[in-house]
């Protein structure tokens, strides 16, 4: 499943699309940490604890990492493998995922409750600076991240001068007709695994090659798309770009590194650079 891909360059032109995760390729943290402590600052007697969930997903990863290890100790040594490995991540992530739905410990927030929880998020040095040059310059910008909901990413996005012009595909909370969270998740969009955001990724391209104002020639051109990830669970989508980037010195920049896989490794402000007219 290994895929061959140009060095990665500086665009000569703009690109049709920047793809950007969110948790720790934007922001400095992971960012569900702060979601996670919303429900137990509302209802300071709720049970479980939120360890609970977090003991439940890192039960099911050992058990799955454990199931999936090389005769030499490694659990993926190949592209091919670390392909493999993330194909199967879904019942692990939806572990405690439905442990959470079933518990209905996200019942009952307001909007304005979840949003709350950007009051501790930190931005990426030069992240906003990147943003805004791609607005700037007309290019199509999507946070795509696995994370809980878009309400905490607009309202970073917001408190850094970003108001609109920035598409956000992310989990969402079911809110019932008084505006409270039901403690569901909506069942679309969907974005819990790397195969999820490989989805995403080619609804996109499918987007932009029907566009009316397309500047893709043909079904068969490849869309001039930019991915930036720090984990694996941006791999699939890394592989199949036109330009793969990764924030230095994350786990998806070793990865991909120790796989010789070509790749642009840098910081938001070397990003910036490739945004040119």
């Amino acid at each position: 499943m290994s895929k061959q891909i140009p060095t990665p360059r500086f665009f000569s032109s703009l690109p049709h699309a920047v793809i950007v995760d969110w948790d720790e390729t934007l922001t400095t943290k992971d960012t569900i940490q702060y979601l996670a402590q919303v429900p137990y600052i509302n209802n300071q007697h709720l049970q479980p604890p939120f360890s609970h969930y977090t003991d439940i997903y890192m039960s099911n990863y050992a058990k799955y990492k454990e199931s999936q290890q090389l005769t030499n100790g490694k659990t993926c040594a190949t592209t091919d493998e670390y392909v493999k490995f993330q194909l199967g991540m879904d019942p692990v992530e939806m572990s405690s995922i439905k442990a959470l739905q079933r518990d209905k410990i996200f019942k009952g927030l307001t909007e304005a409750q979840l949003r709350s929880s950007a009051d501790h998020v930190q931005l990426r040095d030069g992240a906003v600076q990147f943003l805004n040059r791609c607005l700037d310059k007309g290019v199509e910008v999507v946070i795509l991240s696995v994370n809980w909901t878009s309400l905490i990413i607009d309202e970073v996005l917001q408190r850094n001068g970003i108001n609109d012009g920035i598409r956000i595909i992310t989990n969402e909370f079911e809110f019932d007709e008084s505006g409270k969270t039901t403690g569901a998740w909506l069942k679309e969009p969907r974005v819990r695994t790397s195969q999820d955001k490989l989805d995403q990724i080619d609804k996109i391209k499918a987007q932009l090659r029907n566009a009316e104002d397309t500047t893709i020639e043909s079904a068969a051109d490849d869309v001039e798309m930019m991915y930036i990830g720090d984990s694996l669970t941006d791999l699939l989508p890394i592989l199949n770009v036109t330009l793969p980037c990764a924030i230095k010195e994350s786990k998806l920049d070793q990865v991909l590194t120790e796989l010789q896989f070509n790749h642009f490794s840098g910081t938001w402000f070397d990003f910036i650079k490739s945004i040119n007219d």
